[in-house]
C-alpha cells in the first residue's frame, strides 16, 4: 500500500510555506534596498575621490570649456544614454562617445574598473524623480547648513534618490538651490569648492 499526503496535510504545508514567505519577502526586500543605498554611498565616495584627483592633476574640476561637460549637468554611469532626457530631468544634450558620456570619459582614468552608475537606474524607463548619479559643473550653491550664505557657483555631485526616499530634513545636501539635474532636491549631494 502506497503512502501519500492527504489533502489536509498538503494544504497545511502550503499554508505554512505561504506564511513564512510573506514574512521573509519584505525583510529580503528591505535588505536589498539597504544594500543598494550602501552601494550609492560607496560609489559617491569613489566619484568624489576621482574628482579630487582630477583637480590635483589639472587645477580645476571638470567643466564645459575644457572637457565638454554640459553646463546643465550630466548623468554619471548611464552608459550609452547620455542623451536620455528622462534620466536628467530634461537638462542634458551631451554626446556619447564609445558609449560613455563626457563626464564618464573624464572620470574613467581616475577610477579602477567601470565608472559607477546608480544600481536602480533603468535606461529610458526613468521618471524625473528616479534613480541616477549626476554631476553639474556650474551649480548655483546655497549652503544648506549656513545662515544667509552668499550663493556661489560650484561643481556639485550627488545621487537623486535612496530607497525609500528620505524626508527633506534627513537629506545630506550642501546645496538647496538651482534645479539643474534636480540636485537641489537630491537625497545626497556635495559641492566642491576650490581651496
Amino acid at each position: 500500500m502506497k503512502k501519500s499526503f492527504t489533502l489536509i496535510e498538503l494544504t497545511l504545508v502550503i499554508g505554512i510555506i505561504v506564511i513564512l514567505a510573506s514574512t521573509l519577502i519584505p525583510r529580503v526586500s528591505r535588505s536589498l534596498e539597504k544594500s543598494r543605498n550602501a552601494r550609492r554611498m560607496s560609489d559617491i565616495q569613489t566619484l568624489t575621490l576621482a574628482l579630487e584627483t582630477f583637480y590635483e592633476d589639472s587645477g580645476r574640476y571638470p567643466n564645459n570649456a575644457n572637457d565638454n561637460i554640459e553646463n546643465t549637468g550630466e548623468c554619471i554611469g548611464a552608459r550609452g544614454v547620455a542623451n536620455d532626457s528622462v534620466c536628467t530631468g530634461g537638462a542634458i544634450t551631451s554626446t556619447v562617445s564609445n558609449n560613455f558620456s563626457d563626464i564618464d570619459r573624464v572620470l574613467r582614468p581616475y577610477i579602477k574598473g567601470n565608472v559607477p552608475g546608480d544600481p536602480s537606474y533603468r535606461a529610458n524607463n526613468n521618471a524625473n524623480d528616479d534613480f541616477y548619479y549626476a554631476y553639474d559643473p556650474s551649480h548655483t550653491v546655497d549652503w544648506c547648513d549656513a545662515d544667509n550664505a552668499n550663493n556661489v557657483t560650484a561643481p556639485v555631485l550627488g545621487y537623486r534618490r535612496e530607497e525609500p526616499e528620505r524626508a527633506a530634513a534627513d537629506k545630506r545636501r550642501d546645496t538647496c538651490t538651482d534645479n539643474q539635474m534636480q540636485l537641489d532636491q537630491a537625497d545626497y549631494n556635495v559641492a566642491f569648492t576650490s581651496p
